[in-house]
């Protein structure tokens, strides 16, 4: 079969709308379904998905394509990944898709085959060592990283002086194990006596390895293995293959320095955490986490803050939401961990979230302790840093940064970089374009409008009060509905309670004429919301109007005319949220119980029903 055929078949077998419906919500509109795009951020429902073509498109950001692909791209995994996942969903036979394999085989070059194929050794033999090393074992007792679970996910193993060795009594040749970086140009052993981590590629297969020194006689903490075909610093994040699921799904990540860093995250419930392995990050790092809000966890040490004004720089031009932690400790992750506990660590880093901005200025201005001594080259050096930073960014983020070198400093400071037309998105101060007041006011009163509507919905006693225009304007201009309840209670009294029978089956006909023309005539209100909250209203205050009103046959005929024209517009329009179509059943029939037989209550239950 060739992968033609086989995406052809899951065509035939799978239907796209309830795939795509398992990884985001979609609702009916005329013959498409349409909802919030997963590949920008989308607040539009700009993603449209046809049922009889099986494909999706996204008008907004142009993503498009079938099952496969969506699965594809929202998993954020290879063709050939999401082909197979695709065929599983199927429920096709795995003989027929073993082919596969093979072709996965076909987008690697030989060399690159045997180096997965030796890296994928190496790494079983480092785990068996770790069973036999009890320095190995000592270390990562003590470090708190022994569980099975915790070695199995990150792949840890122990370095014995004896790889070279083994491998090529296995049948490994020597500069088959350089081409692979396990041995340098020497043919010397890269890693020895030393606690291994797998590097594992997006794809989840071992790439490298970095071995952490356990005796501190070595210079070097940390020791990787060399690049190699499949190998690249400046495109591996790692961590990735197992954090990628969380990360989308959470629309969020946690960048940190290191290893340890990212297992103690995991330690503490965080799986959505990647590290950059110590070297710049690169727009191969950044393109998986398009579209990602993007946490920075660095050490609080002057290398930590260093490297964290390069992430900030390098992020400056792509449109991800950034925040740095504010590190409150001089310790990483993992100490902080060890030594304060899981619930310290987790509070910060809720709680000490800044925008980058800043965090930059701040922490900067610190550094050259411009608090005490505000000298020309202080200030000069911190100006230069600043703009070297955020040379590149928007007017509106210079303009919030010339204010506060103003407010601080007292003098006004021109970049000398030049922005450059990239979207620049975080938490930070941002200039606006000038609101209409006019319009504006239109807007409020509108809302109030809508609010008032929807409380004498549920509540006719009171709309001959509403007629009142000191009563109207104060509303409008200032209460809400709970205000209106308040002021009711405290200075109204309704002393003629015995006709309120003909007020009411009035005030029920007012509604009915008026509550669409009056909504209509509102200024840029949200159709959905404003018809939840009357569903919300309906399904509290029903049985309340029926027992009121059970012996005025007129008012609960308008009662029901009304609710069967709100519910039919609620249902047309995209639902916010599911409708429980069987309560506006039982509550009709319970109607009919109280009031003479409506010939279109039948066709009003059948339309319900159809609905469901």
């Amino acid at each position: 079969m060739k992968i033609s055929e086989l995406k052809d078949l899951i065509n035939q077998k799978l239907n796209i709308v309830s795939v795509i419906s398992n990884f985001i919500s979609l609702s009916k509109k005329g013959n498409n379904y349409i909802g919030l795009c997963p590949f920008h951020e989308d607040k539009n429902a700009s993603l449209t998905t046809n049922e009889t073509k099986k494909i999706y498109k996204c008008f907004s950001c142009g993503e498009a394509g079938g099952i496969v692909e969506f699965i594809q791209k929202f998993k954020k995994i290879s063709f050939m990944e999401a082909l197979k996942i695709a065929a599983t969903m199927a429920n096709i036979d795995e003989s027929e898709f073993s082919f596969l394999n093979k072709e996965f085989k076909q987008n690697f070059t030989y060399d690159q085959i045997k180096i997965y194929d030796l890296l994928d050794f190496t790494n079983t033999f480092y785990k068996t060592n770790y069973l036999k090393s009890e320095l190995a074992r000592n270390y990562a007792k003590e470090r708190k990283i022994d569980s099975p679970q915790i070695r199995q996910r990150f792949d840890i193993g122990f370095a014995d002086n004896k790889t070279k060795e083994y491998l090529i009594e296995n049948d490994y040749q020597l500069n088959e194990l350089k081409n692979a970086g396990i041995i340098n140009e020497n043919f010397n052993s890269i890693i020895n006596n030393r606690l291994t981590f797998g590097i594992r590629n997006q794809d989840g297969k071992i790439v490298a390895f970095s071995g952490r020194d356990l005796t501190n006689n070595s210079s070097a903490k940390y020791v990787n293995s060399t690049e190699n075909l499949v190998f690249k610093k400046s495109s591996i994040l790692y961590n990735y293959h197992n954090a990628k699921d969380e990360i989308f799904n959470k629309k969020e990540v946690y960048i940190v320095e290191g290893f340890m860093d990212v297992i103690a995250f995991y330690k503490a419930g965080i799986e959505n955490v990647i590290a950059i392995m110590g070297v710049e990050l690169s727009s191969a790092h950044i393109n998986p986490l398009k579209g990602v809000k993007i946490n920075l966890f660095l050490d609080n040490d002057q290398a930590g803050k260093t490297a964290t004004y390069k992430l900030i720089k390098k992020l400056a031009n792509h449109n991800n939401v950034v925040s740095v932690i504010k590190n409150t400790y001089n310790k990483d992750a993992d100490e902080i961990l060890l030594s304060q506990g899981k619930e310290v660590l987790i509070k910060m880093l809720n709680e000490n979230k800044v925008s980058t901005i800043d965090f930059a200025f701040n922490s900067l201005f610190e550094d050259f302790n411009l608090d005490k001594q505000k000298d020309f080259n202080n200030i000069n050096e911190f100006c230069r840093k600043i703009d070297d930073t955020f040379g590149l960014a928007p007017p509106s983020i210079k303009n919030y940064l010339t204010s506060l070198i103003k407010e601080k400093l007292n003098f006004d400071y021109k970049f000398k970089s030049s922005f450059t037309p990239r979207s620049f998105s975080e938490n930070r101060p941002v200039y606006k374009p000038k609101i209409n007041e006019k319009n504006l006011l239109i807007k409020l009163k509108a809302e109030k409008r809508n609010e008032l509507l929807i409380m004498l919905l549920s509540n006719p006693d009171m709309v001959n009060y509403f007629f009142d225009d000191s009563l109207k304007w104060e509303l409008l201009t200032q209460g809400t509905s709970d205000d209106f309840y308040s002021h009711y209670e405290k200075n109204i009294s309704i002393k003629d309670k015995s006709k309120s029978d003909q007020i009411k089956a009035g005030i029920v006909n007012f509604l009915h004429k008026k509550i669409y023309s009056e909504l209509s005539k509102t200024y840029l209100v949200d159709e959905k919301q404003l018809l939840d909250l009357i569903k919300n209203y309906v399904d509290q205050n029903w049985d309340y109007w029926i027992l009121k009103d059970k012996e005025n046959i007129d008012t609960i005929n308008q009662i029901r005319r009304i609710t069967r024209l709100l519910t039919m517009s609620y249902l047309d329009i995209q639902k916010p949220k599911r409708l429980n179509t069987s309560v506006f059943i039982n509550k009709l029939q319970n109607i009919k119980s109280l009031a003479e037989a409506c010939e279109s209550d039948e066709k009003y239950i059948k339309y319900l029903k159809d609905k469901k």
